[in-house]
């Protein structure tokens, strides 16, 4: 049964994505957490092995013999990815599950959110899920160095309470009253 399950998730998520050019965090992350159970730095550790050779590199073949790929615009940016893939891979373990979850969530509503306003408003939208893109990068940053850091951050903004939940609260250090 599980082997059907995983079967149909990867002909769900492999036709999405050589469709649409997506389906590794958009798609197979979610699937794996919500359908397999599994954690989210298991997901995406999965998300990478299932995509890498089988799946990225015939698809990007194709897409070459149909000259839809800028070589020049796939180099430089494939080695700026692996070394950042590499730094965030090695972030996953001292990370905790529900902010892996809130920084996925967040990139998803990001990116739908800017399609969908692109769309309403008729423009392209690239700076707006640069930007999102990038305040997500940062926010990353600003919370691991605030777990290798002792010291309170300042910001009122890191003394969240409610949405974020507890265990964001308690990562992020919130010393304020509970409710």
């Amino acid at each position: 049964m599980k082997i059907w399950l995983y079967l149909s998730i990867g002909l769900s998520v492999g036709t999405v994505s050589g469709s649409l050019g997506t389906g590794g965090g958009v798609l197979l992350v979610p699937a794996l957490i919500w359908l397999c159970q599994f954690k989210p730095g298991r997901a995406a550790g999965t998300t990478l092995a299932v995509l890498m050779i089988p799946v990225c590199l015939p698809a990007a073949w194709k897409a070459i013999g149909q000259e839809r790929v800028d070589l020049e615009a796939a180099c430089w940016i494939a080695a700026a990815c692996a070394v950042g893939a590499l730094r965030g891979a090695s972030l996953v373990p001292s990370l905790p599950e529900p902010l892996l979850r809130l920084w996925l969530g967040g990139l998803l509503i990001a990116i739908g959110w800017q399609f969908v306003t692109s769309i309403m408003s008729n423009s392209a939208g690239a700076s707006g899920v640069a930007t999102a893109l990038t305040g997500i990068t940062l926010l990353g940053e600003i919370l691991s160095a605030r777990r290798r850091s002792t010291v309170p951050a300042p910001s009122p903004a890191l003394a969240l309470h409610g949405p974020l939940g507890p265990e964001i609260d308690n990562y992020i250090g919130f010393q304020g009253e509970k409710s």
